[in-house]
């Protein structure tokens, strides 16, 4: 409605004129689907919109279901993170919120890792294969040590490490 049949003689001179439209005519009207003038309504939801003010109102948070592989990893987003060993053949839920990845299994939280920031990458924890030759370590073990370190430094690995944990090397 505002701009039908008008010309402006710059950018300045339309933002100028539609703030007064906005205040003088639109924001004084009664709107055809709330029933009420836009003014009263902003003026009732300002405290609303100030308190939430650099807060997300809502978690915004992907999550799936996943088997850990025999290679103790587990596939999100086109990328694999590493679960301890003891997980392996067991589903757990993954859940990715900003740049962490969560994973639960029977909603205990088993480990965190930065999320990958491009594709088919891999995150990896050492640790995670650590016994994974010499015996066989419970689940229930597992989350009784309350397992909620997160590596300083994750490597990145292609699949010649897997060989090597294969052939009995060294992880």
């Amino acid at each position: 409605m505002f701009l039908r049949g008008k010309s402006f003689e710059s950018l300045d001179h339309l933002n100028t004129s539609l703030i007064n439209w906005i205040v003088n005519t639109a924001d004084q009207r009664i709107h055809g689907t709330t029933h009420r003038k836009p003014t009263e309504m902003f003026a009732e939801e300002r405290d609303l919109l100030i308190s939430h003010q650099g807060k997300h109102p809502y978690t915004i948070q992907e999550r799936a279901i996943r088997h850990v592989s025999r290679d103790c990893m587990v596939t999100f987003e086109t990328n694999r993170y590493s679960v301890p060993f003891c997980f392996v053949g067991k589903a757990v839920e993954v859940q990715g919120e900003g740049d962490v990845i969560r994973i639960f299994h029977d909603s205990n939280l088993v480990v965190i890792h930065p999320r990958c920031e491009g594709r088919y990458q891999n995150r990896l924890n050492r640790e995670h294969y650590q016994g994974i030759f010499h015996r066989q370590q419970p689940v229930s073990a597992f989350l009784h040590h309350a397992y909620h370190e997160q590596p300083d430094d994750v490597e990145i690995r292609d699949l010649a490490f897997y060989e090597s944990l294969v052939e009995g090397g060294a992880v």
